[in-house]
């Protein structure tokens, strides 16, 4: 709709000029290149942790088929703490593939 398309125009002009204004209060644009390095490297991780995860998962079936007693267990437990389902868990789960209770599956 118009609307909607107003709005992401704007919302477009805002981001730009908030980008702008951030990148002319960098001083040392090493430190910046520094961070943004770190902060990419770990979402990759998160994507390679997800994409074997996901490559591991064509095994899972076979596991269960047979009740596998060590592929199926969990190797430990946090979820009473720090659950993967909301808060912070939900964030680092959607960031870096964070399981409360990872298996070998």
């Amino acid at each position: 709709t118009v609307i909607g398309g107003l709005v992401g125009i704007l919302a477009g002009i805002v981001f730009g000029w908030i980008v702008f204004w951030i990148g002319k209060q960098i001083g040392d644009i090493r430190h910046f290149f520094s961070s943004m390095t770190l902060f990419i490297l770990i979402i990759a991780a998160g994507l390679a942790m997800y994409g074997t995860h996901e490559f591991e998962e064509l095994s899972k079936k076979y596991a269960v088929s047979v009740n596998h007693p060590v592929v199926m267990r969990p190797l430990w437990d946090i979820s009473e703490c720090c659950p993967d389902s909301d808060g912070p868990g939900a964030v680092f789960r959607a960031l870096v593939g964070y399981q409360d209770k990872p298996t070998l599956a």
